[in-house]
């Protein structure tokens, strides 16, 4: 018993003794590898770190600690982005953030202190979840510049490539040319794209080139291939659209080092165009030696005094044969009285300088005959390589012996025929100064009867002009004075006034209608009449323009209607408002009056970005053959239609037509007698967006009680008128009848809320005061009051700082209108 306990013991011992052994040798193993492992890790030369799924460090090698050696804090328990970034977060688009979803790899680049960097981040996964990351920054600054440093080589490489006058490849070495590379100019002369050929995806090369060619170039390339030469060839290929182009190939097969065939690089070129111009110069050089060698005249080519080429009629010329004329200067068969004057020339002409192409000189011929040749020069940029001149002469020695005979019949008869010629002359002489005056009476006379017609015409029409011009005004003065001078001297009840008062308003309306008209005149006569755009809402023009003519549409039998409009989407338009008012007033206006029954029609359409206008009447009409007159300036139509007299100048038709040619439109009428007119206006359509209705001014006007303004006007007239009209309103009216006294009562009544400025006053005019106004005061509001009606004078007149204008004679409603907005707090 005490010996088995004693063996088991032993036994029991040696197990264990054993075991202690086994664990401690696993223990140093492991520990070793750990070991291994460590030095490995930290022997890398790529910053390493191992994260916590939160980005914490867990542990990093020395390129890791080194890369972050001019950061203080210890790299463990700290997180990656406090290290790398200095950042409080993540950063966006981080890979770690990105590789927690998508469980692989991800990357960014991260440039710091000008180096780029590739950061990495790969999960490190155990059961199925991420335990840790690897997080490896590498340093691929130097690869990046190899990168940038390809990508430049290889876009010089396709500049140079694209700029060829063809297209490059590289291909294998089998009957279908297989290509592996083939550079876009294959487009320009095949028709094909790269994409089509390369790898035979749609077609290959060998599909490209003509049949014929095809086993005659496979040939000659296996020859260069098995010699190693360099190939060259002219075949022809068919064009994607079908055509034949002839092109030239030059290639080299590529070998590595054991002499074995890589593949065939080469380039080809189109030379169709280049073998079109070669076979016309070949067969414009058996034209010209067909025609030389036909030709009576001497031909010859010479180059540095030496004859290069002469044809048959110059060896008869000359008497020497083919042979010795290619050895002879061209100056030794000259004579010696022409030989310096040739030889200067012919120099000259091969130095490109312009020389008299045609002359006559002597030769001399083999056998020491002179003949006389007329000779022909010209200049060759190119012979065989060389400036060449090339020469034609004919032999004009028995023209010369005759025209010197000639030339003696001639004098003879010359001075027969000068004596007749004398005799002649004078008759000539006498006769054309007889034709010619009376040419010039007879145009003197057209041009005296045109000149008196156009006189009494313009006599005529100045004549009417005036008339008119007195009538129109007269005839508004007689009711204004007339009226007027009533109601001051007698007294007349409140009905009676309203009347009178009535009539005088309509009457000075009539007046200024004339005026305007007139000067508008003016302005297009002088091309100052300019074009202002602004938006405006035509339905709402042409409703405004009837309501204004309402009381005369009264007057007669007759239904006005307007029959189309634009819709609400389309009617505000880019127009200027004023002209286009005053067109469509003075239409309507001419309607009505020459309209006794039935109706008066308006529409406005939109076609095909034109702007239609129609007004159509059931007047009296107007004669076919008379129509083309209405337009014209001081003619009335009631002056065409004589069983119709009518008031005006003649001047609302003529200023209709000039507007709608000002503002790119056209008119034209259609008329029958005794059925009525038709005027259509079409003009460019230019949409706008929607705009707000415009305020109805008729309303009760609300101005502030209490405000100071200051009215500067020369006119106690204009002064007096304006007092009357805010007499209702408690505002304090200060007044001043310059500019300079304008200023004053603004340094004395610095409380002064709208200033009403006057533009023409004496000693300061109204630009001069709102200028120095500014000064003092810039926020202060001044609306002019202005008699100018045009365009120039309102931009002048924003341009000084006026925040508005009043036109005179001035609108008790528009006053008030302006008064309301810039007296008002927060509404202008």
């Amino acid at each position: 018993m005490t010996l088995i306990f004693s063996v088991f013991s032993f036994l029991f011992g040696l197990i264990i003794g054993f075991s202690f052994l086994y664990l401690y040798k696993k223990k140093r193993c492991i520990q070793k590898q750990a070991q291994n492992w460590l030095e490995t890790f930290n022997a890398i030369s790529d910053p390493i770190a191992i994260l916590s799924t939160e980005g914490k460090v867990l542990q990093s090698n020395k390129a890791m600690d080194f890369f972050n050696l001019n950061n203080s804090k210890k790299i463990t328990d700290h997180y990656c982005y406090e290290l790398i970034h200095k950042t409080k977060e993540h950063i966006e688009g981080c890979p770690l953030v990105r590789a927690k979803k998508s469980f692989h790899r991800e990357e960014m680049e991260l440039t710091i202190n000008n180096n780029i960097f590739l950061v990495s981040v790969d999960p490190i996964i155990k059961n199925n979840k991420i335990s840790s990351f690897v997080h490896i920054i590498k340093d691929i600054t130097h690869l990046k510049k190899l990168q940038n440093e390809m990508e430049e080589e290889k876009r010089k490489f396709e500049t140079l490539v694209n700029n060829l006058p063809g297209f490059v490849y590289r291909c294998a070495n089998d009957k279908d040319w297989t290509m592996e590379y083939i550079s876009e100019g294959v487009f320009a002369i095949t028709g094909y794209s790269p994409d089509e050929i390369i790898q035979n995806k749609i077609l290959s090369f060998n599909d490209i080139i003509a049949e014929e060619y095809r086993e005659i170039l496979w040939e000659k390339w296996q020859k260069v291939l098995n010699n190693k030469e360099t190939f060259e060839h002219e075949y022809q290929i068919i064009t994607k659209s079908g055509e034949r182009r002839d092109v030239w190939e030059r290639g080299q097969g590529i070998f590595d080092a054991h002499g074995h065939l890589l593949f065939l690089e080469g380039f080809i070129t189109d030379i169709t165009e280049k073998n079109k111009i070669f076979s016309a110069l070949l067969e414009s050089e058996e034209k010209f030696k067909a025609l030389s060698d036909s030709t009576t005249a001497s031909i010859f080519i010479y180059q540095d005094d030496n004859f290069v080429y002469v044809n048959p009629a110059t060896e008869q010329l000359t008497g020497y044969d083919y042979d010795e004329l290619l050895h002879t200067k061209f100056w030794d068969i000259v004579h010696p009285d022409y030989k310096e004057l040739v030889k200067e020339r012919g120099k000259m002409r091969l130095m490109g300088i312009p020389q008299p192409p045609n002359y006559d000189f002597k030769i001399i011929r083999k056998d020491g005959c002179e003949r006389w040749i007329k000779f022909s020069a010209g200049y060759l940029k190119n012979y065989k390589g060389k400036t060449a001149a090339i020469g034609t002469a004919i032999d004009i020695t028995d023209l010369i012996d005759i025209q010197s005979k000639l030339q003696e019949s001639i004098a003879q008869l010359e001075e027969g025929e000068r004596l007749l010629k004398q005799q002649n002359e004078e008759y000539l002489s006498l006769n054309e100064e007889l034709t010619q005056n009376n040419q010039r009476i007879h145009k003197l006379n057209e041009e005296l009867i045109k000149a008196k017609e156009k006189a009494e015409a313009s006599d005529r029409l100045k004549t009417s002009f005036l008339n008119n011009i007195s009538h129109e005004i007269r005839t508004p003065l007689n009711a204004i004075m007339g009226f007027s001078d009533l109601l001051s001297k007698r007294k007349v009840n409140e009905e009676k006034a309203e009347q009178y008062l009535h009539i005088i308003k309509a009457s000075g309306n009539h007046l200024l209608g004339v005026i305007t008209n007139i000067i508008n005149v003016a302005t297009i006569e002088a091309g100052e009449e300019k074009i202002f755009y602004n938006k405006t809402n035509i339905n709402q023009l042409i409703e405004n323009s009837i309501n204004s003519l309402a009381p005369l549409i009264a007057k007669k039998d007759v239904e006005f209607q307007f029959t189309e409009k634009l819709p609400h989407n389309k009617m505000w338009i880019l127009a200027d408002e004023t002209k286009l008012q005053q067109i469509i007033l003075n239409l309507i206006t001419n309607a009505i009056k020459f309209t006794e029954e039935g109706f008066i029609r308006i529409s406005i359409n939109e076609n095909n970005q034109q702007l239609i206008l129609k007004i159509k009447d059931t007047g009296i009409g107007i004669e076919e053959q008379l129509q083309p007159y209405v337009f014209e300036r001081f003619v009335q139509v009631s002056d065409i239609i004589k069983k119709h007299p009518s008031s005006g100048m003649g001047l609302g038709l003529s200023l209709v037509k000039s507007y709608v040619n000002l503002m790119g439109g056209n008119i034209s009428l259609q008329s029958k007698v005794g059925q009525g007119t038709e005027f259509t206006i079409t003009l460019p359509y230019l949409p706008i967006e929607e705009k707000e209705e415009t305020k109805d001014l008729s309303r009760h006007f609300i101005i502030p009680e209490n405000k100071k303004i200051l009215l500067a006007e020369d006119t106690q007239n204009n002064i007096d008128l304006i007092v009357e009209l805010l007499l209702p309103y408690k505002i304090e009216i200060i007044i001043a009848k310059t500019g300079l006294e304008a200023l004053e009562q603004l340094n004395h009544h610095p409380d002064i809320s709208l200033i009403l400025m006057d533009i023409k006053m004496p000693e300061m005019d109204g630009y001069t005061a709102c200028e120095e106004i500014k000064k003092i005061n810039p926020s202060i509001p001044i609306i002019a009051l202005t008699a100018y009606n045009n365009e120039d004078e309102f931009e002048k007149m924003k341009t000084c700082g006026m925040k508005g204008y009043l036109t005179k004679p001035i609108n008790e409603i528009n006053l008030l209108s302006t008064l309301e907005d810039f007296l008002t707090p927060n509404k202008n």
